[in-house]
């Protein structure tokens, strides 16, 4: 009986390795569209309105890409108030508020960015549309 625990404790262990490993491999696997790290595309005179477009781009992507694990710490943040709060309703409540802000304001920022890439679309011909993400 105790190999059959055992075997069933390393299933469980694999499974769960590759339930949690999995996506990592599937990021590296996708080879990045343009580096993003510089903001600025061209320099001095160089610039032009495609130029300025590209920069606020970067910018947005750079937003969303640090305000989203920043979220992801704040609601797990409130998971953790919310679950040890015990009889305490001050603590219930601000784990509330702090789930409540946090989701509203990723709704926002993300309408926000759907809002501006629909103006884009609309404003830019396909030439000149510059993809956003």
């Amino acid at each position: 009986m105790q190999s059959h625990s055992n075997l069933s404790s390393i299933v469980t262990f694999l499974f769960a390795g590759l339930i949690l490993f999995a996506p990592l491999v599937i990021i590296a696997q996708t080879p990045p569209a343009e580096p993003s790290s510089v903001f600025v595309v061209c320099e001095g005179a160089d610039c032009d309105f495609e130029d300025l477009v590209r920069l606020v781009n970067n910018i947005i992507t750079w937003i969303i890409n640090i305000s989203i694990p920043i979220a992801t710490i704040a609601f797990a943040y409130a998971g953790f108030l919310y679950l040890w709060s015990g009889d305490s309703t001050s603590k219930v409540e601000k784990a509330k508020e702090i789930f409540k802000n946090v989701g509203l304001g990723l709704i926002i920022m993300l309408s926000a960015y759907v809002i501006v890439r629909t103006i884009m679309v609309a404003l830019f011909n396909d030439a000149g549309y510059i993809n956003f993400f």
